[in-house]
């Protein structure tokens, strides 16, 4: 497997499963931007606030399953 393609995946896994920017940053370059065409994510800019966006969004999901 590419480097490249490896790096994308430990990226991916990072950010999907919340870990937030302290887990995604290692893969990305300072600043990166980000665009979505999902009007919640109108205000989002940046890899990192993606990444902290789907932090908040993991925790708040799993604290409704425990209720």
């Amino acid at each position: 497997m590419s480097n490249i393609l490896s790096q994308a995946k430990l990226f991916f896994e990072a950010c999907e499963t919340g870990k937030g920017w302290d887990g995604c940053k290692a893969y990305c370059h300072p600043g990166a931007t980000f665009t979505a065409q999902a009007g919640v994510l109108a205000e989002t800019d940046t890899v990192e606030g993606y990444s902290e966006w789907m932090k908040r969004g993991l925790r708040l999901s799993q604290m409704a399953t425990m209720s």
